[in-house]
């Protein structure tokens, strides 16, 4: 809470610099005031001073949590409690479920399993029940008034009135200041600042007492949880220290093993890549070879007519495949009915090399060709596509495979051939 930070001076939190004159000084002021006293001036500036020092080191919502969980299990019976303290594996002595502090007892045990830890491991188990409580609240309303302040967050018991009573002899105005401290710690907690904001603008004297209560009592317990974990830590640091000097021997030779474990694999990793750059010099030396014969290629037409005679559908992929070996292109379509006996005269005769695509063409065109010219320029080839006229062509007049491909497929085959 920002109204807190004044109180957080730099010679106040060189004072509670350590965590045991923090905590006594937070037991003293839980514990060692009446509910009157917590009235009196000088009381109230060492409780502010003390609640600014545990925001500004700790944050609130660090001991905020650790409220709510208290303020949640302080409200279940004894019942549920056991219950809670079952299904999260917080064991209960058979001798203390039936003493006359048993309820006592069981929270403290509770908040001691949860708190060592970490203040959220428990508290996000009651969260969510806050949570969906809250958002019903919300959700019937849409703007904060003072009357949705005094929503009722907790069942307080008589005794529980009784203990706060010193504080203010009204009782409903006891309550209304009970429940706006509640309200607020809840929607901080579910993280909505802006109602929270909105309950601290109410907030007088009264609920400031409460709230600082509150921060107080469950700063002893965070406290006290922090001091329990950095014990466990501690134990567990020397545990592992004594187990690592008891074993560094074997852990040394294990080690060594390792790394020569890990040499052996990196000098076969080393083999390998000798393997496969042998295998790169190879595949760029014919690499080379292949740009040269497409070097080659690119002259296989050059000064030439060629007539091809195959189907219409791909007469663009046979003028760009002719076209790119130098070829001058000529096309008639082979399909029988669309033969014209008398076009395609004129064609052979101005024509240097001519090729028959057996896959789609009628004999009787094959006849008419061989008729009127030699059979040494006129080639049949069997193919459907790109890929097997080119394949043809390489049969045929040597050469690598060749094809007209944009810029970027050429890229990707370049990639193939590395």
């Amino acid at each position: 809470m920002r109204l807190y930070k004044e109180f957080a001076t730099e010679e106040i939190l060189d004072r509670f610099s350590d965590l045991d004159s923090f905590l006594k000084e937070a037991n003293f002021l839980s514990d060692g005031f009446s509910m009157e006293e917590l009235k009196q001036p000088e009381t109230r500036l060492r409780m502010k001073q003390l609640v600014g020092t545990a925001i500004e080191l700790y944050g609130e919502k660090n001991i905020l949590a650790l409220s709510m969980l208290k303020g949640w299990l302080t409200s279940q019976d004894t019942g549920d409690l056991l219950s809670f303290a079952s299904r999260t594996g917080t064991k209960i002595p058979r001798q203390q479920k039936g003493s006359k502090n048993k309820r006592v007892y069981i929270i403290r045990k509770i908040l001691n399993r949860w708190f060592s830890r970490g203040v959220q491991s428990g508290y996000e188990l009651v969260l969510e029940g806050y949570r969906r409580g809250y958002q019903k609240f919300r959700s019937e309303f849409e703007e904060w008034t003072p009357e949705r302040a005094d929503f009722k967050v907790f069942n307080y018991t008589d005794k529980y009135l009784e203990f706060f009573q010193p504080l203010c002899e009204d009782k409903d105005r006891l309550l209304q200041a009970l429940r706006r401290t509640d309200l607020y710690f809840v929607a901080r907690a579910v993280g909505d600042d802006e109602g929270a904001d909105y309950v601290l603008t109410l907030f007088e004297d009264l609920e400031f007492i409460i709230y600082e209560k509150y921060m107080l009592d469950a700063l002893a317990f965070y406290l006290l949880a922090e001091e329990k974990r950095r014990q466990t830590d501690l134990e567990v640091q020397n545990a592992e220290l004594r187990n690592t000097l008891s074993s560094s021997m074997w852990a040394a030779n294990l080690q060594l093993d390792e790394a020569l474990k890990m040499l052996q694999e990196k000098d076969k990793e080393i083999q390998q890549l000798l393997v496969e750059c042998e295998e790169l010099k190879q595949r760029i030396q014919t690499y080379k070879k292949l740009l040269n014969r497409g070097t080659l290629e690119s002259e296989m037409f050059e000064g030439k007519r060629v007539l091809v005679l195959g189907h219409p559908v791909q007469r663009d992929m046979y003028e760009e495949e002719i076209t790119v070996r130098g070829g001058t292109f000529e096309f008639i379509p082979a399909v029988a009915d669309q033969a014209g006996f008398n076009e395609l005269e004129g064609a052979v005769n101005r024509a240097d090399i001519i090729l028959y695509i057996r896959t789609y063409s009628s004999h009787s065109v094959l006849y008419f060709i061989r008729s009127r010219t030699s059979k040494d320029n006129v080639h049949v080839l069997n193919c459907y596509g790109r890929d097997s006229f080119v394949s043809e062509l390489r049969r045929i007049f040597g050469g690598m495979l060749y094809t007209c491909t944009t810029e970027k497929e050429s890229e990707k085959s370049t990639a193939g051939v590395l």
